[in-house]
């Protein structure tokens, strides 16, 4: 466990359990505030009106404002304390998650596609992946955006330094990225919220458009407020006006339908909306210096002002036509002043100039949901480096070790590949630690084009293609052996190699589901094939005479293993990378431990 990052967390959550306790009083406090109030005030105001009308209506005039900024009070305190409830869980996470307790977090298992070059081999996906670790996103964008970077790396030098400059800003901003994530977390990450949120944006309608309803509701209501005064006036008789408002009815039955369906969209769309503009308005106010990070805040200042703004703007536009549904106050409102016509203009208005960036903006946002994700992965493993974009090597990497696994259990190796369209091939006993060298090498790479720190000391790559065929299943609802799932597989990467440049393929024990001497011609007539191919790979295998090769190949194949050795009859394992062939061999002596033979 990380002691430094654990302290920080820890000190964190003291202080928003601290400031929680002392909200809960407060509401407390209000609570009884606004229960005094309200007996007191019906009370007095009861006898001050008895005693005398004009007094009492006036302290019932104070009490009631009283009343109302107490109400207002305890709404904001209870967000105050809903926030710093979830600022507790963002830290209580954190900190398991230093302990290797991961669970908390989403593991992206819908993002599993066994056809990918590498996800599946390099368990991107899944419990105690790669994702989960990394994860820290609350958003619906976020999480697609974030997979969508793991598995669609970046392929040019300055895209990937410009990403890692983001990180690097945000990986220090702990406070405001929690603050993020915490609001984040009033938001449920669900995929039709956001389907329906864009399809609603990308509606059109022009009701208020139409020449009759244009016209009408600015003439209507004004020749209503004159007949009205003309009435009381004595200047006309009472039919004109009755006249005037059997015309604004006519006009609102016949737009009735178009308004209930405008206000029934909003009104799905609102409470998201608000959710989503709380998150905006965390972004907006922040400054940054890295160009990405400015990039994307200014999408939110695409229409001269906040997107936190317009997206109030609307839902006071969706409060003001919520008055339809009160009865009086509705009815008046719209048969004096075509009340429902002008709000549905508004929200038209809003609509024509808005509606066009909701994606974008959630496109945006989902893009710092992620960035803020990696930011905390490089805050959590301060030990990690960023590593070099060169063309000279393929990869060479010091202290080079598996991102996921304990630091106190991890065994770190240096590793050099100068030279594209060369072979490492890997020889080993069972369990030496040849698959998760293998896995270590990609999930590095992976996460250096995307812009994220590396497990390793120091780490100079190549922007490169990467490929992997290390766990092949069977499939009995396709009919497919495993040696047929195998071709498949090396076919895939035999077509995708005839169409692109600097490819690293990681195989692991090739060819496995046919006989000994048909795997043997077949496992070098391939790395030959690689060879031809001009393709980089790291091999990793138990046939020590794939190792052969080396001898007809030696500018282009290298040969590498992990050892095990026997102590007083129990095997030990150094996990550290040699160069040669492996020596020693464990299959007997794993039988007779598990007492087969």
């Amino acid at each position: 466990m990380r002691g430094k990052e654990t302290e920080y967390y820890q000190q964190l959550y003291t202080t928003y359990s601290s400031r929680h306790q002392k909200v809960r009083k407060r509401l407390n406090i209000l609570s009884l505030l606004r229960l005094i109030t309200f007996v007191a005030g019906v009370y007095f105001s009861y006898q001050l009106i008895a005693l005398h009308l004009l007094t009492g209506l006036l302290f019932t005039v104070v009490v009631l404002g009283a009343f109302i900024y107490l109400v207002w009070l305890f709404a904001k305190n209870k967000r105050h304390l809903t926030l710093l409830s979830n600022l507790i869980r963002v830290n209580a996470n954190e900190i398991e998650a230093l302990r290797g307790h991961v669970g908390s977090f989403d593991a992206g298992s819908v993002f599993q596609d066994p056809s990918h070059e590498y996800a599946m081999d390099l368990e991107l996906f899944g419990q105690g992946s790669l994702y989960q670790h990394v994860n820290r996103t609350s958003t619906y964008a976020g999480k697609n955006q974030l997979a969508n970077w793991l598995m669609n790396p970046l392929n040019e030098k300055g895209a990937i330094e410009l990403r890692q400059e983001a990180i690097h800003e945000l990986k220090d901003m702990v406070e405001w990225r929690q603050l993020f994530t915490a609001t984040g977390y009033h938001i449920q990450p669900e995929h039709y919220r956001d389907t329906q949120l864009i399809a609603w944006s990308k509606e059109s309608s022009s009701i208020a458009r139409q020449p009759l309803f244009k016209l009408g509701r600015w003439v209507l209501p004004l020749l209503t407020l004159a007949m009205l005064g003309l009435f009381l006036f004595g200047l006309l008789p009472v039919g004109y006006f009755l006249l005037v408002l059997a015309v604004n009815l006519v006009i609102l039955r016949r737009a009735s339908r178009q308004i209930s369906s405008q206000h029934r969209g909003v009104t799905r769309q609102i409470p998201t909306l608000r959710n989503y503009g709380r998150l905006f308005h965390q972004v907006e106010k922040q400054t940054f210096q890295s160009q990405n990070l400015q990039q994307l805040q200014n999408i939110f200042f695409s229409d001269h002002q906040p997107a936190s703004k317009s997206i109030r703007k609307l839902s006071r536009i969706s409060d003001a036509l919520d008055n339809r549904y009160n009865m009086i106050v509705g009815t008046l409102l719209n048969v004096l002043f075509l009340w429902d016509l002008h709000q549905v203009a508004r929200l038209e208005g809003w609509h024509h100039r808005h509606a066009r960036e909701v994606e974008k903006w959630l496109e945006a946002l989902g893009c710092f949901d992620a960035y803020l994700s990696l930011a905390n992965f490089a805050s959590n493993n301060q030990e990690f480096s960023f590593p070099r974009v060169t063309p000279n090597v393929i990869l060479r990497g010091t202290e080079v070790g598996h991102p996921l696994i304990n630091r106190d259990k991890r065994v770190a190796n240096n590793l050099s590949i100068e030279k594209q369209g060369t072979a490492l091939i890997i020889t080993g006993a069972n369990m030496a630690g040849k698959s998760t060298f293998l896995r270590t090498i990609g999930v590095n790479l992976v996460l250096a084009m995307t812009g994220a720190p590396v497990c390793a000391g120091e780490m100079d790559f190549q922007i490169t293609r990467l490929f992997t065929s290390m766990n092949i299943t069977d499939s009995l609802s396709r009919n497919e052996s495993y040696f047929y799932a195998e071709i498949k597989r090396l076919k895939q990467l035999t077509d995708l190699a005839a169409s692109r440049q600097n490819m690293l393929v990681l195989l692991d024990e090739i060819l496995t589901g046919t006989n000994t001497r048909d795997k043997e011609k077949a496992s070098k007539a391939f790395v030959e094939r690689l060879l031809q191919m001009n393709i980089t790979s790291i091999i990793a295998t138990h046939d020590l005479s794939l190792t052969s090769l080396a001898g007809d190949h030696p500018e282009l194949i290298r040969n590498a293993s992990f050892e095990v050795e026997l102590e007083e009859g129990r095997m030990k394992y150094d996990y550290k990378l040699r160069d040669g062939v492996a020596q020693n061999m464990n299959a007997l002596a794993l039988l007779r431990d598990m007492g087969l033979i």
